[in-house]
Order: C-alpha cells, then sequence, then structure tokens
C-alpha cells in the first residue's frame, strides 16, 4: 500500500490517499479516512495501466462513476 498526499490549487487541504495494487496493471485509491470500511468510500479512484503511454482513470463518489479519463503521454 502506499499513501499519497494532493493539494488541489483550489483549496489550501491536503488530502491523504491510500494505494492499493489490485494486479499488476490496476490500482485503486481512497481517502485515509476510509481506510477501514473501503467498501462505503465517499470519494474513489480506479487507475487501469493499459500500456507504459496510456492508463484510464475512473472516478467515482459514493460508489457512482463520475467521471472517466484516458490520458496517453505525448512524446
Amino acid at each position: 500500500m502506499l499513501i499519497e498526499a494532493m493539494i488541489m490549487n483550489y483549496s489550501s487541504n491536503i488530502d491523504l490517499w491510500s494505494i492499493r495494487f489490485s494486479s499488476p496493471n490496476k490500482h485503486e485509491e481512497i481517502l485515509l479516512k476510509d481506510i477501514s470500511h473501503p467498501e462505503k468510500a465517499s470519494e474513489k479512484d480506479i487507475v487501469e495501466f493499459l500500456s507504459p503511454d496510456m492508463f484510464i482513470d475512473t472516478y467515482l463518489t459514493n460508489n457512482k462513476v463520475v467521471k472517466i479519463d484516458t490520458l496517453r503521454r505525448v512524446k
């Protein structure tokens, strides 16, 4: 498990996220405050690496998909 600290430009808060790999190419991020009950996490981010140059990021709030982004590296 990894811990990620995130500072957004629209807030002075620091969010702590716990990152757990479920496979070699996929991980889930939840807020550290929800670590005891990940199934009830208020926010979740699922990242799946499709190649070294591309991944899909799925963001959920209250277990509902809010946004799906496909990100590609520009060379």
